[in-house]
């Protein structure tokens, strides 16, 4: 760094700063510094760092800094009601404080608009927000009203109404067909899928990819409910699908489904075995645990790279950070 600071003719600290992309450095000079570090063949010193991080790691961490958790419910407490939030916010919180940051979390509601929220971050030097997961349905938030551009952002789940940023949630691909080995290992033919076909939700990909493994001996088409139309009503089209292709088990993300299948006079799981992609928020006590504790970490760590980073706004290219969840055994899909 001295032989690029005498090159460019600044000093050893401004090519420190210039390297991390630290605001204080001109963007016209940063791009000078790093073209002469590039054409120098500069390279950071990975031991040295770290070394150094360990050292800062391993002292006791006041809390100095505050980061941001945006919650867009109408009622902020049915967010945190849900058990598998509460685990995920308990994991983000443990995280923030090993690294001497505080967690906060801010509404948004008529009272509250998120421009107002923008004016407060700012106020208090909050650099890092993460987007809590969104309610169901339309969300009536102005997204464009605030400055993306002066804050590092990550989202905690996935949902393509809300700004593009990076996220992290859980692999929903991969733990349907987790979910749907599983079944298999427990004796069930004829698995079937009932959920929502969504392009965020990867459930209904990871189970239409199981149904083209070679062995298996009967494939099942898949249920999707209608976004538009609440799944209860739509008891009909379910207990049809149920008569034509008769499946002795059902991997589910709909909470209606075990209402339903009661509805249509079959017993879960004498007639019928029944696992969930998220068995802490369902009334269903096998399937998958997304390991909510994990994906809450793992946003905070995924922030805390961004702000030491200066990565600020709208991302061009996003990075998705997919949690592996595991498999939970229940009474609702005992073996065959």
């Amino acid at each position: 760094m001295k032989h690029i600071a005498r090159e460019v003719g600044v000093s050893a600290a401004a090519v420190s700063l210039a390297l991390k992309n630290h605001p204080s450095i001109s963007k016209a000079r940063r791009e000078e510094i790093h073209a002469v570090a590039e054409r120098m063949g500069y390279h950071p010193n990975a031991m040295a760092t770290a070394l150094a991080r360990h050292r800062h790691q391993s002292r006791a961490h006041p809390v100095q800094a505050a980061l941001a958790l945006i919650n867009t419910y109408p009622d902020p407490a049915r967010l945190h009601a849900q058990p598998s939030y509460a685990d995920c916010w308990r994991g983000a919180i443990l995280a923030a404080e090993k690294f001497g940051y505080r967690l906060e979390e801010f509404p948004v509601n008529g009272k509250q608009p998120l421009k107002r929220l923008e004016r407060i971050f700012l106020t208090r030097n909050i650099r890092g927000i993460i987007l809590a997961p969104l309610p169901p349905g339309e969300s009536h938030v102005d997204w464009e009203s605030f400055a993306w551009s002066k804050f590092s952002v990550v989202r905690c789940g996935f949902r393509e109404q809300s700004p593009p940023f990076h996220y992290v949630t859980s692999a929903q691909a991969t733990n349907t067909m987790l979910a749907f080995d599983k079944a298999r290992e427990r004796g069930y033919q004829r698995i079937g899928f009932a959920g929502y076909w969504d392009k965020a939700r990867m459930f209904g990909a990871g189970f239409l990819w199981s149904q083209h493994e070679p062995s298996l001996p009967s494939r099942v088409p898949p249920f999707f409910f209608s976004q538009e139309t609440p799944e209860l009503k739509q008891q009909g089209r379910f207990e049809q699908w149920l008569k034509t292709a008769k499946p002795d088990a059902i991997i589910t993300d709909s909470l209606a489904v075990p209402a339903m299948l009661e509805k249509a006079g079959c017993r879960v799981p004498e007639d019928i075995g029944v696992a969930a992609t998220n068995v802490r928020d369902m009334p269903v006590d096998a399937g998958i645990d997304q390991n909510p504790r994990e994906i809450g970490r793992m946003t905070v760590l995924a922030l805390i790279s961004l702000i030491h980073d200066n990565d600020l706004g709208q991302p061009e290219s996003i990075r998705e950070i997919l949690v592996r969840g595991k498999w939970v055994d229940g009474k609702s899909l005992p073996f065959r």
